[in-house]
C-alpha cells in the first residue's frame, strides 16, 4: 500500500487481526484510525512519508509490534503510553517537528535497540534513557539538544551515538565508560 495517494485508513484496518506487516509510506495520511490499536499481530508498521501531525494513543495496544518507522511526518509529540510496545526493538522518529518534553515512557521500552531521533527539534532527553539497556544504536543528530542526561552513560551496549549538529556544551562524565561505543 506504499507509495500510493491514500489520504484515510479506513476503520476496517482494525479486523486485520492476523496481519503481521502495514507499509503505508509515501502516502498522504494525516491521521490514524483507533482501530490500528486492533491489529495484535503486527510485527513492522511503516508509515515513513506521510502527514501524521500525532500517533493515536492506542497504538499502545500493540503489544507485538517490533519496528515503527514513522519518519518525515509532521509529528508534534510523541504518545505518552510508548512503555507498553515491549516487542519494539527499532523506532524511527527522524526528520519530523518533535519538540521536548520527550515523554519518559521513552524509556522504558525494554527491548529498544535502535533509535532515530535525528532532525525534530528536541532539546533535552528523559533521564530514563538509561533504561534502555538494549539499545546499541542512539541517533539525535540535527536537534537543538543543550544536553545529554546524565543517565547515557548506563548505556553500556551502545555502539553508535550520533550528537552532530546540536547546542551541546559539555558532555556527561560517564561517557567514558561507554566502552564498546565507535561512532
Amino acid at each position: 500500500l506504499s507509495h500510493n495517494r491514500f489520504e484515510t485508513v479506513p476503520p476496517e484496518i482494525g479486523k486485520l487481526l492476523r496481519l503481521h506487516t502495514l507499509d503505508m509510506s509515501v502516502n498522504r495520511l494525516a491521521s490514524l484510525p483507533a482501530e490500528v490499536g486492533a491489529l495484535q499481530s503486527l510485527h513492522v508498521l511503516k508509515l515513513r512519508t506521510n502527514s501524521l501531525t500525532l500517533l493515536p494513543p492506542e497504538m499502545a495496544c500493540l503489544s507485538s509490534l517490533q519496528s515503527l518507522d514513522v519518519a518525515e511526518n509532521k509529528l508534534i509529540r510523541l504518545p505518552p503510553s510508548f512503555s507498553t510496545l515491549i516487542s519494539l526493538t527499532t523506532l524511527d522518529l527522524s526528520r519530523n517537528a518533535i519538540k521536548s518534553p520527550i515523554p519518559s515512557s521513552l524509556g522504558l521500552i525494554p527491548n529498544l535497540v535502535e533509535l532515530q531521533m535525528q532532525g525534530n527539534q528536541v532539546s533535552s532527553l528523559p533521564e530514563t534513557l538509561g533504561y534502555l539497556r538494549c539499545l546499541r544504536s542512539l541517533d539525535v543528530s540535527n536537534n537543538v539538544l543543550l544536553s545529554l542526561p546524565d543517565s547515557v552513560s548506563l548505556l553500556r551496549r551502545l555502539t553508535v551515538l550520533d550528537l552532530r549538529r546540536n547546542n551541546l556544551r559539555a558532555l556527561p562524565i560517564g561517557l567514558g565508560t561507554l566502552e564498546d561505543l565507535r561512532t
